[in-house]
């Protein structure tokens, strides 16, 4: 099977946050794929909800896994670390969150998933760390760079990195 190139993001905003990320990072190495390259982790203020800031970051991985087993894949992890996915879109405080952005320049809509991510263009903590991993990102709905789409946004001062 061909090998895709996947782009996820992933956050956490409950308990040692860094931990959770890189073992979540661990986890989808495991079992997703091989990781390509992980941007900078990124502290930011919850969006949509009341809660702790999130710790975020991106990842690109090479995986030989359909889009539907990526998925299964993601919420396995999740599941690991306690998450339930709420069906009602209401979002809270989470361990471990992890989204796929990107595979390849593939659009797909199905009930359980849709690539891209059909609210990453408006999210600064999804552009700026992937930014970090490829400004030249395509995003093939939009027809702009992730780098594009992040000068889109109006700037914000309360994304700080911690690591480089």
């Amino acid at each position: 099977m061909k090998k895709r190139n996947v782009y996820l993001s992933i956050g956490s905003n409950i308990g040692d946050k860094e931990y959770n990320l890189n073992l979540a990072i661990e986890q989808i190495e495991e079992s997703m794929g091989r990781i390509v390259k992980i941007s900078n982790f990124y502290s930011n203020p919850a969006e949509g909800f009341i809660g702790d800031d999130f710790l975020n970051a991106c990842l690109h991985i090479e995986s030989n896994l359909s889009p539907n087993n990526l998925i299964n894949c993601i919420l396995k992890i999740e599941n690991l670390f306690g998450r339930k996915r709420k069906v009602n879109g209401v979002y809270e405080s989470r361990n471990i969150d992890i989204d796929i952005i990107f595979i390849d320049d593939m659009i797909l809509k199905t009930q359980s998933l849709t690539v891209p991510h059909p609210r990453m263009h408006t999210r600064h903590f999804v552009l700026i760390p992937l930014c970090d991993i490829s400004k030249e990102i395509f995003h093939p709905l939009k027809k702009k760079t992730v780098n594009e789409l992040l000068l889109d946004l109006p700037g914000r001062l309360d994304i700080i990195k911690v690591n480089s």
